[in-house]
């Protein structure tokens, strides 16, 4: 027995020499090496911080150990960079842990007001040139008409290409999956402003434009005495289902392109497939929908502030 073991052994040590001497060396991080020798050469001891241990000095891969070198990172890293000239490459990471539940809930809230406050800001100008002038609206409702109907899931892609190659900078006032994100909620819900708004302008009662004509009003005091007051309620209106349909694209935005918020936290918890996940998807849900009737609520209160009409 301890014959056949040796013989083996001596055969195992014949077969490494000749794959040593005839293989070509590999290109790795720890510079040309040749396997299984040189690799096992990086470990200078049995067990070291990574626990790199040696294998049993049997057969083709007698004494192979796994490599314990790492590549260079964080400051390390970075100094390099600095050190060859390329200060463009530097990366600062911050890990500050795992967001809890609350931050995933608060980066969702913060994500829909700035596309929302976005998407008002286009839509409502543009609501009123569509109300106040027919060429505008022969112009926009195509438009409207168009893109109103294209899926979160189709703007998704198209915004992150874009931001991707825009927004190159790694120092800017927001991070990248926060613009996706905000940026795919506004290009989802600026629609049923644009559309009230233009509805509200339209409406207004014709004896009103009349005493605007004879009082000689310019257009900028038409549009703040007399446009927007009228308007108003239907434009609170096409608000509140601009805010609800923005919370809805955003939990779709951030579960596909994995953006942290409340999304993601629903798609961890279905790819974690552990015993609590139903649970914690479940909770994930009323909380979705508790916020989303807040919301609501909250339009509602500044349209009661600022409206004086029965017709809310």
């Amino acid at each position: 027995m301890d014959d056949t073991n040796l013989e083996g052994r001596r055969r195992g040590q014949s077969a490494r020499a000749s794959w040593r001497d005839l293989a070509p060396p590999w290109r790795t991080t720890f510079g040309n090496r040749r396997f299984p020798d040189a690799l096992g050469n990086t470990c200078p001891s049995r067990t070291n911080l990574f626990g790199c241990r040696s294998r049993p000095s049997t057969g083709l891969g007698a004494g192979w150990q796994p490599p314990c070198g790492r590549p260079k990172r964080g400051a390390d890293r970075n100094a390099a960079l600095i050190a060859e000239g390329n200060e463009d490459r530097v990366r600062e990471r911050v890990y500050t842990g795992k967001p809890t539940y609350y931050d995933q809930i608060w980066t969702s809230i913060k994500t829909v007001f700035f596309g929302f406050l976005i998407a008002s800001v286009v839509a409502i100008p543009l609501g009123i040139a569509a109300g106040l002038s027919v060429t505008a609206n022969a112009a926009l409702n195509p438009l409207i008409q168009i893109f109103k109907p294209v899926s979160p899931l189709a703007w998704l892609p198209i915004v992150t290409m874009i931001v991707s190659a825009v927004y190159t900078t790694n120092d800017g006032l927001f991070s990248k999956s926060f613009l996706i994100s905000a940026i795919t909620v506004t290009l989802c819900s600026l629609w049923p402003t644009l559309i009230n708004t233009a509805l509200g302008v339209s409406s207004i009662d014709k004896d009103l434009v009349s005493v605007s004509r004879v009082l000689k009003m310019n257009t900028y005091t038409k549009i703040t005495k007399l446009v927007l007051p009228s308007a108003l309620p239907l434009i609170f209106t096409g608000l509140r289902l601009s805010l609800g349909v923005g919370w809805m694209v955003l939990i779709a935005a951030e579960m596909l392109a994995q953006n942290p918020g409340l999304g993601k936290f629903v798609w961890d918890e279905f790819q974690n497939g552990s015993s609590q996940s139903l649970a914690k998807i479940m909770v994930a849900v009323f909380t979705i929908g508790s916020i989303g009737f807040l919301l609501d609520r909250v339009m509602y209160a500044l349209q009661s502030m600022f409206t004086f009409s029965n017709n809310r």
